[in-house]
Order: structure tokens, then sequence, then C-alpha cells
């Protein structure tokens, strides 16, 4: 999977949802791609998190 191979420590994943199929696929695709990343030691976080983290 693409999405698993470009993540690294600090990287901020952005998925478009231009379309109904789209949305429902990228839904059912983001439950498999954070389960995989919080195995492998990643904290999962919003934009809002990540950006208070410096304050």
């Amino acid at each position: 999977m693409y999405t698993k191979q470009m993540v690294f420590p600090g990287a901020i994943l952005v998925f478009h949802a231009n379309s109904l199929k789209v949305a429902k696929n990228t839904a059912i695709a983001l439950k498999f791609i954070l389960e995989d990343l919080r195995q492998r030691g990643y904290r999962i976080v919003t934009v809002s998190e990540l950006l208070n983290q410096n304050s």
C-alpha cells in the first residue's frame, strides 16, 4: 500500500474525498491504515493537536 510506504515520523496524511464513492473507499481504507500505523508505534493526532504540541 502506497500510504504505508510513504509514512515517516512527523508526516501529515491528507486524503481527498471529491465524490461519495471516493469518500466511502477512503473511510474503509483509513480504518486499516490507522490500525497499521498504531501497531507500528505511531501516534495519531488531529491537526489541532499537532499545532498545539509546540505551545
